[in-house]
């Protein structure tokens, strides 16, 4: 479930598991956005899925292998994808702030993520 609001020139979105479940992350598109509904819904199943152990912290790549045009950053709780430019929409970047551990669950799940959203 999310929940999605303007932001400027941007857009937020507060991913929750369901109603009445606590919050999963923020997602914050600073410049163009290129989430559809199934995207974010995508996001939010594979964080509410996870098993509710903490695994292994996760690092991430600055690059997918193959994917010249996408670069990530973790620092913390939050991670940014870069995107220079897709076929539809201009370069963007968009920051996620996780309210659940950065493991190798939710690094699983940001690379899925990307990978939905480079489709575009």
């Amino acid at each position: 479930m999310a929940l999605s609001r303007k932001l400027g020139a941007g857009m937020r979105h507060e991913l929750h598991g369901g109603p009445g479940k606590p919050r999963l992350a923020v997602v914050t598109c600073r410049e163009s956005c290129a989430h559809e509904v199934y995207h974010l819904q995508h996001l939010a199943a594979d964080l509410d899925d996870r098993a509710s152990a903490v695994g292994p912290n996760a690092e991430i790549p600055e690059q997918l292998p193959g994917v010249p045009l996408t670069r990530f950053t973790q620092t913390g709780t939050s991670s940014l994808i870069q995107r220079d430019r897709s076929r539809d929409y201009g370069p963007s970047t968009v920051e996620l702030c996780w309210d659940v551990p950065f493991d190798e669950t939710t690094a699983t799940a940001l690379v899925a993520h990307t990978l939905r959203l480079i489709a575009l």
